[in-house]
């Protein structure tokens, strides 16, 4: 049976790259076997292709994504020049970056995968073909309980939902227009479905779950069916979800301070303290509501709370981002919560 080998390359060993189980899962029932290989960007390049090159694969499948899209760009040449034979895949949010697309027996496919590479499979990995994008409702559960070898003390992703209902300038979310939600919760058999699968993540004895929606309480019926979920059942792990400020409230804490320590980690997207710079690149923002929930988070929950600020916004000069800094940091004197995550600017600030 020919084979299809998946390529991941993470960032740090504790992670795991979900599209390879999206797509082993894809070509379920077809004449391929499919074998995954994980490795990251603080390995040898040359064991990294040394373990593609001993797979013997037919199809190498590589998933683009910014922290490893120039390792590949390294990698891929090579696998072209060592196994000729090898049609090669790139899929991913940086696969239309890679160069070398023109390359005959090289194809890329953007946008939601599962659908295309199934397509493309069916063929023989002969020819690409345009096929609509799958829901993320119609697609199974990525993870498999076997999995729980490869998984089990590592950093593992779930969706809920595709695309972001912002559109902040600075976030590369922005160009994602999709609004794609897994579970309609009217449906008594979708909440089931969302139970079912969280307890399917716990079983695999996770380091870290972590929910990969752009703002996870825009959907505040799901975030609150999640968050109870997780509080009053047996969970191996912390769970991470990023979280837009303004929308947080009362009925969010009066849940949120029944959670266990360890139990729930927010990555809280405060980005500026000023509300017009925040307002000048497509984000509602209100500082002083955010600055008061991030105390009542404090003193009412023991949720792990990690908060960004960005630095060189657009319009933001090196005296307005010094201004924001300094609130920000007498914030933290006052809250004594945040995990101050300042990116480095063009003006040397972090």
């Amino acid at each position: 049976m020919p084979k299809v080998l998946l390529v991941g390359i993470n960032s740090s060993w504790s992670q795991s790259t979900p599209a390879l189980y999206f797509l082993r899962n894809a070509l379920t029932g077809l004449p391929w076997q499919v074998e995954l290989l994980e490795a990251t960007v603080n390995d040898f390049p040359l064991d990294t292709l040394r373990g593609i090159v001993q797979a013997q694969p037919d199809v190498i499948g590589f998933s683009a994504y910014i922290w490893n899209r120039r390792l590949l760009q390294t990698i891929i040449p090579s696998c072209c020049k060592l196994m000729p034979q090898a049609v090669i895949v790139i899929g991913g949010p940086e696969a239309a970056r890679i160069s070398m697309r023109d390359q005959a027996g090289l194809f890329v496919v953007t946008g939601g995968g599962e659908a295309a590479f199934r397509a493309l499979a069916e063929t023989g990995f002969k020819e690409l073909v345009q096929v609509p994008e799958l829901p993320l409702a119609a697609i199974p559960l990525p993870y498999l309980p076997e999995d729980a070898d490869r998984l089990q003390g590592k950093l593992i992703y779930y969706e809920s939902y595709r695309g972001c209902p912002y559109h902040c300038i600075y976030c590369l979310s922005a160009r994602d227009n999709r609004q794609d939600a897994r579970f309609d919760l009217s449906k008594p058999s979708d909440k089931a479905k969302l139970m079912a699968e969280l307890d399917a993540l716990s079983a695999l004895q996770p380091k870290t779950l972590k929910f990969v929606d752009r703002s996870f309480n825009a959907q505040k019926d799901l975030a609150h069916l999640v968050w109870n979920h997780i509080i009053e059942h047996y969970w191996p792990c912390d769970v991470h979800f990023e979280i837009y400020p303004n929308l947080l409230d009362e009925t969010d804490l009066l849940i949120l301070e029944r959670a266990p320590a360890g139990r729930i980690r927010f990555e809280i997207g405060v980005q500026t303290t000023d509300d017009s710079l925040a307002a000048a690149c497509g984000r509602k923002s209100n500082w002083e509501k955010i600055k008061a929930t991030l105390r009542e988070l404090k003193q009412r929950t023991q949720v792990r709370i990690h908060a960004d600020l960005l630095s060189g916004l657009p319009g933001q000069d090196l005296d307005s981002d010094l201004h924001s800094l300094d609130e920000y940091k007498v914030s933290l004197k006052i809250a004594n919560c945040i995990t101050e995550n300042c990116k480095r600017s063009k003006w040397g600030v972090s």
